[in-house]
């Protein structure tokens, strides 16, 4: 990847919802060329990786259904 001038970001956000809101927010920033998540993004956050989708490219890996509930207050 480097040889080719691409790099890696990677997001860690040990399924924390602040840190998930976060980081969605911070891509309309760093415009990476494309985004993937490795296990579902928290439902509170579906609409958001929606419009992000529209502008970047996303891979969800993990598609197991998880049964978290919303708990962001204040997105």
């Amino acid at each position: 990847m480097k040889e080719k001038g691409f790099g890696l970001f990677v997001c860690n956000t040990q399924r924390d919802l602040r840190m998930e809101e976060r980081y969605l927010k911070m891509m309309w920033q760093l415009r990476p060329l494309g985004i993937i998540y490795t296990c579902n993004p928290s439902h509170c956050f579906m609409e958001l990786v929606g419009e992000i989708a529209e502008q970047i490219p996303v891979a969800i890996v993990n598609n197991q259904n998880e049964k978290d509930e919303c708990r962001c207050g204040g997105t």
